[in-house]
This record gives structure tokens, sequence and C-alpha cells, in this order.
């Protein structure tokens, strides 16, 4: 049976954190980081760690390093 795309997104970001420690005020230290940046043009090619996060604002789009290049991953719709 093929994985949902929600499967490979949740497998994703928990290869990405999993080195990662999640603080009582729910912060995410150790491992990977999550910066913002106003657009792809934006995104260091160099200096990442794999599974840094980049969320990208001019598009509302959740980016991982993995070793490479950047992936998106997922997209921020409105609630």
């Amino acid at each position: 049976m093929p994985r949902t795309l929600t499967s490979k997104i949740a497998s994703r970001l928990g290869k990405s954190i999993s080195s990662s420690t999640i603080t009582s005020s729910g912060e995410v230290s150790g491992g990977s980081s999550l910066n913002t940046y106003a657009g792809p043009n934006n995104f260091p090619t160099s200096g990442n760690s794999v599974g840094d996060q980049g969320w990208d604002t001019s598009n509302n789009r959740l980016y991982i390093w993995n070793g490479s290049g950047w992936y998106s991953i997922a997209v921020g719709d409105p609630v």
C-alpha cells in the first residue's frame, strides 16, 4: 500500500528532530534548527546540518536540508 503524503511528511519531520529535545515551553533545542527566509533564493547553501528546517515566508512552505539541498515538505495553509 503506498504511503500517503501526510505519512511521508510525518516521517521526515520525525527524522529531522529525532536528536532534538522539546523543552517544557515547547521549544526545540539541539539537533536541527528552524530559520525563516524571505524567499527560496535566501536559503543558505553551505553551513547547514542535516535536518535543519527553513520556513519560506514568501510562500508559506517548510523546507528541510538533507545534506545536499533544501526540500519542500509542507505547505502552511491558513486556518
